[in-house]
């Protein structure tokens, strides 16, 4: 059975939100389906809430993403005709994002066989809490102060690692991925800068799974579901920029722990459902 539309919206607002909060957008999406009885999940308005947080994330990332296209464009051209220099930084982050993202995109490649376990309550549970650990672990280290021109290629390697672990369900992506780079010593600004891009990478790596699926499954399009589905993924969008703005301002602070003892509250919501359900 499908979602009517007030599931719609808020099943993508959900979406959107813990997209980009450390806290797991798969995981959240599962409980939901089960209180909404759905038995799968709608490959339409995945990708098109995948889309949303994309859109989302680039908009409000635009101008770090534009000095990256402007200095790959220098990186391209010879020095001795190039009117300005690259960005020492930015150079160095190309650097890092190339490291990261080979690994990233290895792990995302086991999607299709973890696929099973995605809706598996007791699954949920156990990845929510290792969540939670991967969260905390900022708070118990010091504050650092490296960024790319300074990073060793193994940060970037084990940053991408981070946002690859998103391919079990309750690892968030960019919680994984920022706080790795925390714990190893990277600025907490620079760390949350580095996983809003390994994200562009690991939704573009998502929608090309919805695409294939969409392709391989056969999926009957009806007028009223894609609509309910659109509006869905608009809200996703909204939920998405303002988990932006969250994680901004909770990365001028003690960092993300607070939604450590979250996830492992969810985890622990999780592990009952398992066994009273």
């Amino acid at each position: 059975m499908g979602m009517n539309l007030f599931q719609n919206l808020i099943m993508g607002f959900v979406s959107g939100l813990t997209e980009l909060l450390p806290i797991s957008a798969e995981a959240h999406r599962s409980i939901l389906r089960l209180f909404f009885g759905t038995a799968s999940e709608d490959l339409i308005f995945r990708f098109l809430v995948h889309m949303a947080c994309l859109i989302a994330v680039i908009f409000l990332n635009r101008n770090a993403i534009k000095r990256i296209r402007l200095t790959r464009h220098q990186l391209k051209v010879s020095s001795r005709r190039r009117k300005t220099q690259p960005d020492t930084q930015s150079v160095y982050t190309i650097r890092l994002l190339r490291s990261a993202t080979i690994v990233m995109i290895f792990l995302k490649l086991l999607t299709p066989k973890l696929l099973l376990i995605q809706d598996r309550m007791n699954f949920l549970a156990l990845f929510l809490l290792l969540n939670g650990v991967l969260l905390i672990l900022p708070s118990l280290t010091r504050n650092g102060n490296k960024d790319s021109r300074n990073m060793p290629r193994l940060d970037g390697f084990l940053m991408g690692l981070g946002a690859g672990l998103s391919v079990l369900p309750g690892i968030s992506a960019i919680g994984a991925c920022a706080s790795i780079g925390i714990a190893r010593g990277v600025d907490r600004r620079f760390a949350l800068h580095f996983s809003y891009l390994m994200l562009i990478r690991v939704l573009l790596v998502d929608m090309i799974f919805d695409v294939i699926a969409i392709a391989m499954g056969g999926v009957i399009f009806s007028v009223w579901g894609l609509v309910f589905a659109a509006l869905g993924a608009i809200l996703a969008g909204l939920g998405a920029a303002l988990a932006i703005k969250v994680m901004n301002f909770m990365a001028s602070g003690n960092g993300f722990s607070g939604f450590a003892y979250y996830s492992w509250g969810v985890g622990l919501f999780c592990f009952i459902l398992f066994l009273t359900v």
